[in-house]
């Protein structure tokens, strides 16, 4: 799956920005949060989701919109994953998940 999971609006929105000149950008981060999102959840991640006729579930949009923020305010300054921005991830997650095996 290598689209995006929330609309270019949405993710405007949750960005808090109004203009346009940065809607290439916003794009490109929005397929590479979904794409992480998407293989985060694994299995459980339903191949049929799409922004227009079957969205992905709130919590899965809320998530992707949290990881987007991320790519977005920090443009690799700290290369390490925000271990505060996946604990929310993994929080909102939780339920969808495929559980790995030990």
């Amino acid at each position: 799956m290598a689209l995006a999971l929330v609309t270019l609006t949405r993710a405007k929105a949750h960005l808090r920005i109004t203009d346009n000149y940065q809607d290439d950008d916003i794009a490109q981060k929005m397929t590479a949060a979904s794409n992480e999102i998407v293989k985060y959840l694994k299995a459980q991640a339903d191949a049929t989701w799409d922004v227009v006729s079957n969205p992905p579930p709130p919590a899965v949009e809320q998530a992707i919109l949290l990881l987007l923020g991320d790519y977005f305010w920090n443009r690799g300054d700290d290369m390490d994953k925000d271990e505060n921005v996946w604990m929310a991830i993994e929080r909102l997650l939780v339920t969808w998940r495929d559980p790995a095996l030990a």
